[in-house]
C-alpha cells in the first residue's frame, strides 16, 4: 500500500510502502505473544507410517526428566516446563515462549500401548506408537 499527500516527492511514497510492509509484515508478523500467559503449545507434527504413528514435537531447551509422557484411550498427552531466564531482564526482542506447556494428540489408529517408545534429540521429543494388530477372538461353544 502506498500513501499519497499533495505535492510529494516521488521517494516519499516508496519510503513510507517499505515502512508500513516492515512494521506490518517483518515486526508484527513475528511476533506473536503466548494464548495464556506461562502457558503454550509447542509446535507438533503427527504422520503414519506402514509400523505405528510418529508425533514430533519441537521443544528445545529442556532436559528429558523434565516431561512427562501419557497415553490413555488414543490420546497422547506431552506436558512440560521450559525455564525462562533467572533475575531481573529487561527484552530487547522476545519471542522463545517459556513456561508450562502441553500438547494432546488423538490417534485415529489403535496403538499398543506397551509398544510406545519416546526420544528426545536435538531440541526434539520424537514419540513412536506401534499400530495395533487385528487379531483373531476365539469363539467359545457352550454346548462343550
Amino acid at each position: 500500500m502506498t500513501w499519497h499527500r499533495p505535492h510529494e516527492s516521488d521517494e516519499e511514497p516508496q519510503t513510507r510502502s517499505e515502512a508500513n510492509w516492515i512494521w506490518a509484515e517483518g515486526m508484527v508478523g513475528r511476533w506473536r505473544p503466548p494464548t495464556r500467559m506461562g502457558h503454550f503449545h509447542p509446535p507438533t507434527d503427527v504422520y503414519e507410517t506402514d509400523e505405528g504413528v510418529a508425533v514430533i514435537v519441537e521443544i528445545a531447551g529442556l532436559d528429558e526428566r523434565e516431561l512427562s509422557i501419557y497415553l490413555q484411550n488414543r490420546t497422547l498427552t506431552i506436558r512440560g516446563a521450559r525455564r525462562g531466564p533467572v533475575g531481573k531482564v529487561i527484552y530487547q526482542q522476545m519471542e522463545i515462549q517459556y513456561g508450562e506447556f502441553h500438547t494432546e494428540v488423538y490417534l485415529p489408529w489403535p496403538v499398543e500401548e506397551d509398544k510406545v517408545d519416546a526420544q528426545y534429540e536435538k531440541g526434539f521429543l520424537r514419540v513412536t506408537l506401534q499400530k495395533a494388530q487385528a487379531r483373531r477372538v476365539p469363539i467359545a461353544n457352550k454346548n462343550t
